[in-house]
Formats: C-alpha cells, sequence, structure tokens
C-alpha cells in the first residue's frame, strides 16, 4: 500500500520538478548525444539556457576531455558510472571552469537510451588549492632558506669555538655532549657522545645544580666549578643555542680562572693577617 501511494506521487510530480531542484548541474542526452533536459543549476553554472542547450551535441562546451576516455559513448571508456572525474569546460562567457562529475548510461526496460551527467564547479576550490599549494612552496623555500643559515651559522659558532683556548662544549636536553672543541678534548679527550655529568663531574646523575631549567626559560647562567686532571678552577658560563630544527642545546664556555682564585684568596689571607695585627 505504501509502495502503491509513493508511486503515485512521484507519477505527480513532473521531471522538471524532481531533476530542477538537484543542486548540481545535470543534463540527459540520447544516444545521438543530443541533449533533451538542462536543469537550472546547469543555466546557472555553464550560462547557458535550457533553450540554447537542448538539442546541441554534447560537446559543445568545448570539454577538453571530450573523446579522450570520459565521454559517455566513447570506445575504451571506464565501465559506468564513472564517478568524481574532473573536466574542463567554456561557458557561455568564454570563461575555461573545471567541472567534477559523474556519469552514467540511462536504460528504459533493458535498452540504453542515452545518458545522464550531473557536474558540480570547482573552479574555485582548485584556485583555493594552487594558492595554498604556491604558498606552501613558498614557505617551504623560505624554511629552508633558514634552515641553510642556521646551519652555516652553526657551523661558524663552532669554527669559532674550535679556535678558542677556552674550553667549550655544546650538550642536548638529555645532558648528551653534541660537540667539543679542542681545548676542551685537551682536558678530557673526544667525548661527543657521552654524558656532561658523567665526563666531565665524574657522576652517574644529573647535576644537582644542574643549569638545564634555567636554559629551558631561557635564562644565561654563570657558574664556576672545578674539574679537569689538575683540579683546575673554571668559570662556566652557559649560554642557550639552538639547532637549525629550532631545538634547544646548551652552549658552555669554560674560562681558567685558577690563578685569579689563588691571588683572590691570598689576598683575603693577607687582609686576615693585616686586621689580626691591627687588633693586636
Amino acid at each position: 500500500m505504501m509502495k502503491q501511494k509513493t508511486g503515485q506521487f512521484l507519477d505527480a510530480l513532473s521531471k522538471d520538478q524532481i531533476l530542477g531542484t538537484i543542486p548540481s548541474g545535470l543534463f540527459l542526452v540520447d544516444n545521438n548525444r543530443k541533449i533533451v533536459y538542462w536543469n537550472q543549476e546547469a543555466e546557472r553554472i555553464t550560462g547557458y539556457k535550457a533553450s540554447e542547450a537542448i538539442g546541441q551535441h554534447c560537446s559543445f562546451l568545448e570539454g577538453i576531455e571530450c573523446g579522450e576516455g570520459c565521454g559517455l559513448f566513447d570506445e575504451g571508456t571506464p565501465e559506468k558510472p564513472i564517478i568524481g572525474a574532473e573536466c574542463h569546460i567554456r561557458t557561455k562567457s568564454g570563461e575555461q571552469i573545471v567541472i567534477a562529475k559523474n556519469v552514467d548510461y540511462l536504460h528504459q526496460e533493458g535498452e540504453l537510451v542515452g545518458g545522464i551527467e550531473s557536474f558540480v564547479d570547482m573552479t574555485r576550490q582548485k584556485r583555493l588549492e594552487e594558492t595554498l599549494r604556491e604558498h606552501g612552496d613558498m614557505l617551504e623555500e623560505t624554511v629552508q632558506l633558514r634552515t641553510a643559515a642556521l646551519e652555516e651559522e652553526r657551523r661558524r659558532l663552532r669554527s669559532v669555538l674550535d679556535a678558542m683556548n677556552d674550553p667549550a662544549y655544546i650538550v642536548t636536553d638529555d645532558f648528551r655532549i653534541d660537540f667539543i672543541n679542542q681545548a676542551m678534548i685537551e682536558l678530557f679527550g673526544e667525548s661527543s657522545g657521552k654524558l656532561c655529568h658523567s665526563l666531565i663531574h665524574n657522576r652517574k646523575q644529573p647535576c644537582p645544580d644542574c643549569p638545564w631549567p634555567r636554559i629551558n626559560k631561557g635564562q644565561i647562567v654563570n657558574e664556576e666549578g672545578i674539574f679537569g686532571q689538575n683540579e683546575r678552577t673554571y668559570e662556566v658560563v652557559h649560554t642557550p643555542v639552538y639547532t637549525p630544527l629550532g631545538e634547544l642545546q646548551k652552549l658552555a664556555v669554560c674560562r681558567d680562572v685558577s690563578e685569579r682564585k689563588e691571588a683572590a684568596d691570598k689576598l683575603l689571607e693577607l687582609n686576615r693577617q693585616l686586621d689580626s695585627f691591627v687588633y693586636t
């Protein structure tokens, strides 16, 4: 009973009422590829009125791919239906636009009577995609240039550090030595890849006063420590540095202040003796 009512309802609707409300361009052709129906959205997209399109051969829109494997009846075309094929057509104003279309045969009582094509205008989306692709290419080129510049800066920094008399090294955030200059090698030997707290301070765990928490905040840290085979005193400046990939590392430059420290201690002792003498 429900199917009968549905059929009666559909029979009461005209073809134009049904096909005209579809939100995509749509047309029907007969076996001679002559257009027999052209809906309102097809008019809006192409600029051709139904009266101008009906009776025309389906190639009148100058579709570039027509006859090259995506037509309704061309030999060697893919199995129908064809879903989401892209095609370039010309509108009435001469503008070339990109459409995405679905194509299928029309049969009546088992006999081929024509074809149907529905399409949507993809021109704006394609232009946006092209713009985004161009911006993406420009961004990638900018990143590559910046990365190359940073790599060059990093290379120059390491060259400068290697020429210094002061020991210097660079460590990653997991305490591994990524670079060690020649002056530092003379103190500890070639040590790239080793843990800084193990190499310099002979500790199994990171130092309790490790400057990394302050380095993570972008701070420069100054400290004084005793290390090396001769137990020399060094003033160490820890500075945040970045790799070309933006990874934070720590640069430590060590200045031997043993003589200055010894002189300061002697001066302090002399002051104490002078104070004692004056008191006496």
